[in-house]
Order: structure tokens, then C-alpha cells, then sequence
């Protein structure tokens, strides 16, 4: 007999999320177009970084999203330590992990790199 693996739950048309707050949830932009803009800012040449995850952001979040953001932790994206934060939060929802396994992966990624 066949072996069937329902995934049908996991195909459920569900936005990423994340949470700041109480009542402060933002809704993650995980359309793989959207996606493939966002791989495509991290690979620029001549790339500043902290201005690529800044755009990178904006682009997942949403310029709506992004000003809410920015309205209620001002100088959110001018911290290094903040921006930091938020992008890999960001990224852990896109990618159904827990901060902390993501936090983890992308120390394990710039250990392999060096």
C-alpha cells in the first residue's frame, strides 16, 4: 500500500507573522517574487549592507507595515543591534523556524564562511 503524507495543513494560504507586541502583529511578504527581489539586494555589487537589510525589510514587510514599524520603535532601523533583530526575525518566520534556530543558522553560515 501507497504511503500518503497529507500536507494539506501546511499548504493553508497563511502569511508569515511576526510580533512586537501585545496587539503589534505585522504580516510577512513571503511571495516568492517578492523573495527572489529580496536575495537579489543581498548579491548587489558595491553592496553597503545595512542599507541592502534596511531595503530588504521595507520590501518583506511593506511600505505600510514598515512605517507602523518605524512610528511606534522610532530609530528602529537606524540601530545596527535592532535591524539585526528584526531581519532575523523576519527571516525565521519566512522560514517556519524559531528565532533562536535562525539566530543559530546564520551564525553557523558566517562561521563556514571565514
Amino acid at each position: 500500500m501507497a504511503n500518503i503524507i497529507d500536507i494539506s495543513k501546511k499548504l493553508q494560504a497563511v502569511k508569515p507573522k511576526l510580533q512586537l507586541g501585545k496587539d503589534e502583529i505585522y504580516e510577512v511578504n513571503d511571495d516568492k517574487n517578492i523573495i527572489l527581489q529580496a536575495q537579489q539586494l543581498s548579491q548587489k555589487e558595491n553592496s553597503v549592507g545595512f542599507t541592502e537589510l534596511e531595503e530588504t525589510i521595507r520590501l518583506l514587510l511593506g511600505e505600510d507595515q514598515t512605517a507602523r514599524l518605524v512610528e511606534l520603535h522610532p530609530g528602529i532601523l537606524d540601530s545596527v543591534t535592532q535591524l539585526t533583530v528584526l531581519f532575523t526575525a523576519i527571516m525565521a518566520s519566512i522560514n517556519g523556524l524559531s528565532y533562536e534556530e535562525m539566530e543559530s543558522s546564520i551564525r553557523f553560515q558566517t562561521k563556514s564562511i571565514k
